[in-house]
């Protein structure tokens, strides 16, 4: 018999059967939202090839273009095809896909009420920079105490003590490490030195200019020379021209000519305690003139006796052919003085009318050394901008002794011996000239040695323009809007 069930039953049977269709979806169902999941899926990774293509982008502009403004929180999206589970962002944000919320839009298309996503202006940066950084403290130069005998280090700096010392140049904004920005900061750092008298220039000589490949540190007969440590202990200076120490050695002197190896050819050797007269001597240089800013009488420190501008140099040149004339390319068919044609060992050096003549030109006469010697006078004329000069507007800062310098472009006057002002400037040309100079004769192995023996045992300072080749553009050059000195960065003797 067929049993029948109870209306009870029914009623139960319905409400189980009626409690297991709540989680389920119809197949229509199902396609729709697995349509919108492929939508949304292929949207969103439409907008990270986007953010990605744009982060590239973005990761190639220059440092200086960064913003130094408050970091605000980053909430772009991104979808990553990475298998981690990690939910950080570990990519450069763009700067194109940032929203204040996330809408329920899956296209991720910025509203119209997003805010701009620009980069600040250069003047906004600027802005920003300038209210962000702490001035350099600038040193103070100071007289030294001289000892007749001391201790000699002969070595050359490492590359971490040359980046040490030009390292409070990172503390400062891009904007602060380029054109007459980094010569007055250049100048906090190079001012931090000690000066000697003029006299003891001549002994000094003895190892800064001495000529390496005649004289060599192993034939040292003052002191005690360590080949193994490269130092000298006890080394005792010459006295004077009358009575020269028995080290008396050979020295590299501006102007006279030298063979392809750098070593004074033999009729123009000289020794150090030899002959000082304009006649055949050699003489202290002042490669900027002592006229045109700290006055011909004023044979003193800090800037009438710094060592590096202050070289060994033929008298005859110094006292006649170079004289107070500004520097410049001379034109042969208007030459007034040929150094060759009086001493066989002076060719090249010349005095006459300038090649390039300029609209402000003071002087019909400028001076134009030897090949040889043009980058070496170009670079002690630009750390001689860099060590003088009141870019920070300071008042008292000038004097005789610590003027205020400028290089310009064209040529300045050879007669008339001027000071500077807190306010106006001793200037020098012909600068194009120089800059050239720069470029035809780069640095060499005498003139690195020659920085890094006044670092370490006499002037305890630095011409960054040896270490650094490549600053001259960024404050002179084609760069000096767009480059910056970075002493962590850059490379050393410009290699």
């Amino acid at each position: 018999m067929k049993k029948s069930l109870t209306p009870f039953a029914v009623t139960i049977l319905a409400l189980v059967l009626g409690s297991c269709n709540f989680g389920l979806k119809s197949s229509s169902e199902v396609s729709s939202r697995q349509s919108s999941s492929s939508s949304s899926s292929s949207s969103s990774k439409r907008t990270s090839s986007e953010t990605t293509s744009t982060a590239a982008e973005s990761s190639v502009l220059p440092s200086s273009k960064e913003s130094s403004g408050p970091k605000t929180e980053d909430t772009s999206i991104e979808i990553s095809t990475s298998p981690s589970s990690s939910n950080e962002d570990t990519s450069e944000p763009s700067s194109e896909v940032a929203t204040s919320e996330v809408s329920e839009d899956t296209s991720l298309e910025p509203s119209s009420e997003m805010p701009s996503s620009e980069e600040p202006s250069p003047s906004e940066e600027s802005s920003i920079e300038q209210s962000s950084y702490e001035p350099l403290v600038c040193g103070t130069p100071t007289a030294a105490k001289w000892a007749s005998t001391t201790f000699l280090d002969l070595n050359d700096s490492s590359e971490e003590d040359i980046r040490s010392y030009y390292a409070p140049l990172e503390t400062l904004p891009t904007s602060q490490r380029q054109g007459n920005e980094l010569l007055k900061n250049l100048k906090c750092i190079l001012q931090d030195f000690t000066y000697h008298t003029y006299v003891n220039v001549w002994k000094i000589y003895e190892i800064t200019d001495r000529e390496w490949e005649l004289s060599p540190a192993e034939a040292m007969t003052q002191g005690e020379y360590d080949a193994e440590t490269n130092t000298v202990l006890g080394y005792k200076f010459g006295s004077s021209n009358s009575e020269p120490g028995s080290d008396n050695p050979y020295v590299h002197t501006l102007y006279r000519n030298r063979d392809e190896n750098g070593v004074t050819v033999e009729s123009g050797r000289i020794r150090e305690w030899g002959d000082h007269s304009q006649q055949g001597g050699t003489n202290r240089e002042h490669v900027w003139c002592q006229s045109r800013g700290f006055k011909g009488s004023k044979v003193t420190g800090p800037a009438g006796t710094d060592l590096h501008h202050l070289l060994s140099g033929d008298g005859y040149v110094n006292g006649s052919t170079h004289n107070n004339n500004p520097y410049g390319y001379v034109d042969r068919n208007h030459i007034s003085d040929n150094a060759g044609g009086r001493y066989s060992y002076c060719q090249g050096n010349l005095n006459g009318a300038p090649l390039n003549p300029h609209d402000r030109d003071e002087s019909t006469i400028v001076f134009e050394p030897q090949d040889s010697d043009k980058g070496d006078i170009a670079r002690a004329c630009f750390y001689m901008a860099a060590c003088y000069n009141n870019f920070a507007n300071k008042a008292g800062a000038i004097s005789d002794f610590n003027p205020n310098l400028l290089l310009v472009d064209y040529a300045t006057s050879g007669g008339v011996a001027i000071s500077s002002s807190d306010y106006e400037s001793a200037t020098m040309g012909v600068l194009s000239d120089l800059l050239e100079w720069h470029r035809l004769d780069p640095v060499d192995e005498y003139e690195i040695h020659r920085n890094n023996l006044i670092y370490t045992n006499f002037q305890h300072n630095r011409n960054p323009f040896i270490d650094f080749p490549e600053w001259v553009d960024v404050i002179w050059g084609d760069a000096k809007n767009e480059g910056y000195a970075s002493p962590s960065l850059d490379t050393i003797y410009g290699e």
